[in-house]
Order: structure tokens, then sequence, then C-alpha cells
């Protein structure tokens, strides 16, 4: 564990200017964490002595970014900084924003009111790792822990529940013992949280390594947030951690039991857009499409396209892999056989969509066919025509075929 931070320049040079004026200045949150531990950094953020009127006069490029709350961002060659006054939060008026906030002198106050103990570090190459709350100690024995009395933390922002346990998830860490019984007795605060912010933090935990879903039902938080999973049992989470990294393909194995209808009720209370719900959706309906023919997986081709049968064959993997089938390597053998069908189906541009097609709507109405839905239907026909045999795919032959099927 690496406490000696290196600081990109910029961000010496943020530090440097507040400081040279008579400020304290210092990074601060999940930059500083991640830095200690090791994992890449997308944002570095700063604690400042300073107003925000003084950093607004420090800088040349700042956008106001959340000056009510004492943030400001610095832009330095299009990269954007933000940098927050020392400040404690007074009360909370609707388990998520404090009504006000006041400056406060001191950076010890100013990390007091954060969420968890390894997200209340400062550093600066002065002064060093600023500690005053044994972060440093829960990082090292990998603990999720609040700053200061957890239900109070909670109540004042509901949504620290879902980020202890997506730090939780995203780290390999555990909940300490009493954060993790506070969030259980708030736990029905949840249903104050916009869907939206929700959702973004479901998407983190169900992303992770460690997706913690269990931690989500044993803190009675799945109960506010999704009670149609509560039976969900460990063979599903571990199925969950073994597919890939992939938010379609995570929700569907997640949703997969609940059937098509349910599966949607709870993609769209969390307000997902319209391409996931549907991607979603699609896999779950066709989880017991049988891959294990040439023109099955033609057909499955036309219906969900290349993107989704790459993941539907990926959670039949899962699932055969995890179950306790005696015939699982025959199983798996006969996926793989059909992961390599799929392959030499579209490498080798067999056709399988009316896209592909050697005919089309116009050739039929210059067959005289009328416009309308029998075109549609000659189109399939022949599409399936095709699917089973390859070489019908001749525009001279295809339209042979068509003029006979108009004659009857």
């Amino acid at each position: 564990m690496d406490l000696n931070i290196k600081l990109p320049e910029e961000v010496k040079f943020i530090i440097k200017i507040l400081i040279e004026n008579g400020y304290e200045a210092y990074i601060v949150g999940g930059c500083v964490r991640d830095s200690i531990i090791g994992r890449n950094i997308n944002d570095w953020d700063m604690t400042t002595s300073a107003e925000p009127e003084k950093v607004v006069e420090l800088f040349d490029k700042v956008i106001l970014t959340g000056i009510k709350h004492g943030t400001v961002t610095v832009v330095i060659n299009n990269n954007h900084y933000e940098i927050t006054t020392f400040r404690s939060d007074g009360e909370y008026d609707d388990n998520r924003h404090p009504i006000k906030v006041e400056f406060v002198k001191t950076l010890r106050e100013d990390l007091a009111r954060r969420d968890f103990t390894i997200n209340a570090i400062a550093y600066n190459e002065e002064y060093g790792i600023q500690d005053y709350f044994y972060g440093i100690s829960d990082l090292n024995n990998k603990i999720i822990r609040t700053v200061g009395d957890p239900v109070l933390r909670f109540n004042e922002d509901a949504l620290r529940m879902l980020r202890a346990v997506r730090f939780s998830a995203q780290l390999g860490f555990t909940i300490d013992e009493n954060t993790f019984e506070s969030i259980k007795k708030v736990s029905s605060n949840i249903v104050y949280i916009s869907k939206e912010r929700v959702r973004d933090e479901l998407n983190k935990i169900i992303l992770s390594d460690n997706t913690k879903f269990v931690d989500l039902k044993n803190s009675k938080l799945l109960d506010y947030l999704i009670p149609e999973l509560n039976y969900i049992n460990s063979d599903k989470l571990l199925q969950l951690n073994n597919m890939k990294n992939d938010i379609i393909l995570r929700l569907a194995v997640l949703l997969m039991n609940l059937g098509e209808d349910v599966a949607e009720d709870v993609l769209k209370r969390f307000r997902y857009d319209n391409n996931t719900i549907r991607n979603v959706i699609l896999l779950i309906k066709y989880k017991d499409f049988d891959l294990d023919s040439t023109i099955n997986i033609k057909r499955m081709l036309n219906i969900i396209g290349e993107d989704l049968i790459y993941g539907l064959v990926d959670i039949k993997k899962a699932q055969i892999i995890l179950s306790s089938d005696k015939i699982k390597s025959n199983k798996l053998n006969s996926i793989d056989k059909s992961l390599s069908d799929i392959k030499d189906i579209i490498n080798s541009g067999q056709c399988y969509s009316l896209k592909q097609m050697n005919i089309n709507g116009r050739d039929l109405i210059e067959l005289g066919y009328k416009k309308g839905k029998n075109i549609g239907e000659v189109l399939n026909h022949l599409l399936n025509l095709v699917m089973e045999n390859s070489k019908l795919n001749d525009k001279e032959v295809l339209i042979r075929i068509a003029e006979e099927i108009k004659d009857k």
C-alpha cells in the first residue's frame, strides 16, 4: 500500500496556486483511496479552505458547478477538476441533499461530513496523508465503515446505503457489522431516492467482479428495490459473477427467472432505455432456444442479431457450468460447436436476414405483387427457403420461386 501519491502536474499546479495564496488544499475522497490501493483514477477532486469566490479569482477558466454547495470546477487543458470549500452539511430534507451547507475552517471538519472512512482521507505533497477517521486502517483491513454514526449518515443520504454495497462489490471489501445492521434498520429510506440514481448504483454493483447481490438481499434493500428477486439463490449469483462484464447479459441473467413481463416491469421501473429493455427481454425470451442446428442458428440470428446471439451462448454456457448435470461435458461440447457454427455462418456470409436476400420488395412488385402485407409474407417465405438451402439465394432462382407462388 503506497502512501506516497503521485499527483498529475495539473493537480500539483492547482494545489500550488491555492497554497501560495494562503489557503490549504488537498486531494480528497476516491482519488486518494484509489491511489493508495492501486486502482485507476477517473477524477481528481480537491478540497480547500478557500471559499468559492476566491477559487474563481485565482484561475483563468472555471465553471460554477455547484457554487451553492461550495464547488467550483477548474478547467486546465480541457481537463476538469472539482474543488470544494471545506464545509459541513446542515439538515437534510429529502434523504439525499442538505438544506444548506456551512463553510468551515478545518480539514477535519470537512472530512467528518463524508460517507465512509475510506473516502475521508486527504493528501498533499507538503503534509502527506491526512487521516482523522482511520480510513487507512479500514483500507488495510478491507472494511467499509461510515464516518461516525451510520444511522445518521444513512438518514442524511439514503443513497449511501447502496454506495456501501457498491464499494464492497467493486473493491472486494466487507461492510462493517454495525454499518450493515444500520442499513437494515433504515433500508426503507431507499424509496426516497430517484429511480435513475438507484439504477446507476445498481449497474455498478451488477458490473462488479463480486456483485454482492446477497448483501442487497440480506440488508433488506432488495425488499424495497426489486422485491421480485427476493427468491434469488447463490447459484444465480455465481452465474452473474461468471458472466462477461456486460450490463445487458448480466441484467438478463439476474431477471431471467422472472419471465418477460415481470422483467420488463422491473427495467421500466428503473427507467432503463428502450434498447436495453428490448435486448434483455429478447435474451430472456429465447434463453431455452436450441442452437443445435444450422437452421436454428440462422433463425435466431434473424431474430436477435449477431451481438445478442453471442450473449445467448454465454448465458447458456454459464448455466451449464454451474449445473450439476452428469453430462455437463457433453453439453459444453455441444455449445462450443454451436459457437463455432455461428462464427462460420457469419464469417462465410450465409444468408439469415432479409437484407442479405438477393430479392426485395421492388422485385416482387415488378412481378405483379400488390404493395402490402403479402409482400412481407412472401419475402419471409423465401428467406426460410434460403436459410434451409443457401444455394437458393440467387436472384433468378428466387424470382422463379416467387412467380410460382404468385400463380398458386
